[in-house]
């Protein structure tokens, strides 16, 4: 007897409570029955299936599966035909015991039908065929259980829109930073999935900074074609960042990072009136190296947990970033299973810039301290960034209590600014130096002690600030 094995993945979604059969289900055994009518020696033979619906390609622990390993153990089926190896198991350690070993002491023929595999046909020890499935296996396999994360990502995108149900919203207009890179594709395609399902308006915007040459114009041209291919608008804005930054005494980071906001807000001028989302594709570990950078430059409390997910930059302008709860393995493995290519930037391998020497030497090590580091850092992120909000809160109210303008200064009540503790006392003089300064740049922790210690001098000790 022949067993036919069909596996509906989480990742599919395609099953419902009015549904009595999944389409996924029903295009493999098509292609399954096919392939068996096509040969006289198997069309003959009496058929059993064997149906898992819902389970992860990594694990064996199905009920059909078992079944059918267990008709198998008991001679009663002779033949077992699939549609390919990721139907049958992800893990390739685990599928070549039973193509090695099980199978052929238990006497039956496999055979996976997109993989091109029929244990029938080897001839000896030739296990060709087996390695070519095998390979198709492993290069599947980019993380420890690609099933689960495919499902995730999927699962993300489809129902609860990589958080873009609280982010996106119909009628919005969504411009999406799209470098070519595979953070940026990534985002491009489940900014189009998620549309199925929210009305709003999809652009893709390309900053070509002018760095890298050839290499640059490639990346544009590139992008170019992918939203030809998706049916997005494409804007491509040409630039010459190190001429610039040059012009403004910038790093060349810095004035690419510059450029490339007044490029988003240029693009969403067009759109007056309108709610705009300007999407960008920082990720899990994007935000774990800016969190470290941070901590080394003395950071304090409200820059420590990185990035928002959302971010005011305008009026009716604001940046999201719906792929920060996603790693880099997590969007490179959703890539691969969607056969989508992407562009890769040399300059990104460069340990010249300081984000890059984090990301190469610094991040690695604290994986292997703890392989769950960045997920750690993110839920560390999420505790801090929700402290600084609470913070923010109480300095508002204890700036409202304490605090008076006059036409010439702010007064502080010292009296009722001594009932309040150091933490929020710092706190108050920073937002009051940046509201009289009409500027945050350049006041750091270090004039807000210097206001601090004229509370302990002699009446008549002043203290330079900047702007004067």
């Amino acid at each position: 007897m022949i067993g036919t094995y069909y596996r509906l993945s989480l990742a599919d979604e395609d099953v419902g409570a009015d549904k009595a059969e999944s389409n996924s289900i029903q295009g493999q055994r098509g292609l399954v029955e096919g392939y068996i009518m096509a040969r006289p020696e198997l069309a003959t033979e009496p058929r059993q299936e064997y149906v898992d619906d819902g389970y992860s390609g990594t694990s064996t622990s199905r009920p059909a599966f078992q079944r059918l390993i267990q008709d198998a153990q008991d001679g009663k089926v002779k033949t077992i035909i699939v549609k390919d190896f990721s139907r049958f198991a992800r893990d390739y350690i685990e599928a070549g015991d039973y193509m090695e070993r099980i199978f052929p002491l238990l006497g039956v023929r496999f055979i996976s039908v997109n993989d091109g595999y029929d244990s029938g046909m080897q001839i000896g020890n030739d296990v060709r065929g087996l390695e070519v499935a095998i390979k198709n296996i492993i290069n599947a396999s980019y993380s420890r259980d690609l099933s689960a994360k495919i499902a995730a990502a999927d699962h993300v995108m489809q129902k609860k829109g990589m958080e873009l149900e609280g982010l996106v919203k119909p009628g919005d207009v969504v411009l999406a930073g799209v470098s070519g890179g595979a953070d940026s594709v990534c985002l491009l395609l489940m900014l189009l999935e998620y549309r199925k399902h929210c009305d709003f308006r999809l652009e893709a915007v390309h900053v070509e900074h002018g760095i890298r040459g050839d290499a640059s114009r490639r990346d544009a041209a590139f992008v170019k074609r992918l939203c030809e291919k998706r049916g997005v608008c494409c804007r491509i804005y040409p630039l010459d960042v190190p001429v610039y930054a040059r012009e403004h005494g910038l790093g060349v980071e810095e004035a690419a990072r510059k450029l490339r906001y007044e490029c988003f807000k240029e693009a969403a001028g067009d759109y007056g009136g309108r709610p705009v989302k300007i999407a960008l594709a920082h990720h899990a570990d994007d935000n774990a190296e800016t969190m470290l950078f941070r901590l080394i430059r003395g950071s304090g409390i409200h820059g420590l947990y990185g990035m928002r997910p959302a971010r005011r930059l305008a009026e009716g302008v604001t940046v999201i970033r719906p792929l920060l709860g996603m790693e880099r393995t997590e969007i490179e493995a959703y890539l691969k299973a969607q056969g989508q290519p992407y562009c890769r930037d040399a300059t990104n391998e460069d340990t010249g810039y300081s984000r890059n020497r984090i990301r190469h030497k610094v991040m690695p090590e604290l994986k292997a301290v703890n392989a769950g580091a960045v997920h750690h850092m993110m839920q560390s992120a999420q505790m801090l960034m929700e402290l600084s909000d609470y913070l923010e809160e109480e300095t508002r109210r204890a700036t409202e209590r304490v605090c008076r303008d006059t036409p010439d200064a702010c007064v502080i009540d010292a009296v009722l600014f001594s009932e309040y503790p150091a933490l929020l006392i710092r706190e108050v003089l920073l937002v009051t130096l940046q509201k009289v300064a009409g500027s945050s740049r350049d006041i750091g922790s270090v004039h807000v002690e210097e206001l601090c210690t004229l509370y302990t001098r002699q009446v008549g000790r002043v203290i330079c600030l900047p702007y004067g």
